[in-house]
């Protein structure tokens, strides 16, 4: 590193100051009527800050950006938690069978019109019916109509059935679709037991 003097540039040495911040936050809920702790979150994360200078004290003076590096690594962390514990909407879409017999054609227009239950128990008929193919595609479309009214365990045992006995194909895929809805379900439950 060369400084400027009134003498022209000379060598000099240079120095590097690094500082390692550990930002660590973390949240407890409490029930204070059931005086029991509902839930913990914490997280750490590290940021390194980097300065150079004449001196010691120029090279610590360098060091630019920590406190909004800080409140930046904050910020995330209490939204990573807001995340977490809040109730949030997603809208997801599922395909269903249509074609099959005239009960199928019927309950496709109530579900168009969001008669969903009727709809249900038109497919419920199907599940009856001779044809294999039919009555698989009625069990699949239980699963929906089942997962709708919030009945996931039984959208489950629809649609492995759909699978299982059946081989309706979409089915595999929804089961697994099921399944995570269920650990997730119960990994809430679990949050709101703590």
């Amino acid at each position: 590193m060369q400084i400027k003097t009134p003498f022209g540039q000379v060598p000099g040495i240079e120095h590097q100051a690094d500082m390692q911040t550990i930002v660590r936050t973390g949240w407890r809920i409490y029930d204070p009527a059931g005086m029991t702790m509902l839930d913990e979150f914490m997280n750490e994360e590290s940021i390194m800050s980097n300065g150079r200078g004449v001196n010691p004290l120029a090279a610590v003076r360098a060091l630019s950006g920590r406190k909004e590096a800080v409140r930046e690594v904050s910020n995330r962390a209490g939204q990573e938690y807001a995340y977490r514990i809040l109730p949030y909407r997603i809208r997801v879409y599922r395909d269903y069978f249509v074609k099959g017999s005239t009960n199928f054609k019927s309950a496709k227009r109530k579900a168009q019109i969001g008669l969903w239950d009727e709809a249900g128990e038109l497919w419920k008929k199907e599940t009856a019916n001779r044809d294999r193919k039919i009555a698989g595609r009625a069990y699949y479309n239980m699963a929906i109509i089942s997962e709708i009214n919030g009945n996931v365990d039984e959208a489950l045992g629809w649609a492995q059935k759909a699978f299982g006995d059946y081989n309706i194909r979409q089915a595999r895929d929804y089961v697994n679709i099921l399944e995570n809805r269920l650990y997730k379900i119960d990994m809430l439950k679990e949050q709101g037991n703590q």
